[in-house]
């Protein structure tokens, strides 16, 4: 079972991965990073009228450019690799600390979009 202090440490660092994925300048996915990625994803996803060029193309983009989606995925990971187990292994328990640590990293998520204002 994990610990408090754990539960911290892995939501901030759900939190950041995400973070980096989503927002920084060098691999962001969103278009207010400015990275390459986001613009070749932007121009792959969406013709020129802004209109997803398939069903599919559409959430493949909105699930990289959206933290909280991207974050649940990060935090399956993250509690994955520490339980050192595979997600059908992890029980009703591992889900239900997959879903906090989700929720604590949109928590901090907010907290910083909220600094930032």
């Amino acid at each position: 079972m994990i610990t408090p202090f754990e539960f911290l440490i892995i939501s901030l660092v759900v939190f950041r991965v995400t973070r980096f994925f989503v927002h920084d300048s060098l691999i962001g996915a969103s278009l207010d990073s400015g990275s390459n990625f986001s613009r070749s994803l932007d121009t792959w996803a969406y013709d020129a009228k802004g209109k997803d060029k398939s069903w599919l193309r559409g959430k493949v983009h909105d699930l990289l450019t959206c933290p909280y989606c991207l974050g649940f995925w990060f935090s399956l990971a993250a509690v994955c690799i520490f339980e050192r187990t595979r997600p059908w292994d992890l029980g009703i328990n591992g889900w239900f600390v997959v879903w906090g640590v989700a929720g604590a990293s949109a928590l901090i998520y907010q907290a910083k979009l909220k600094m930032m204002r």
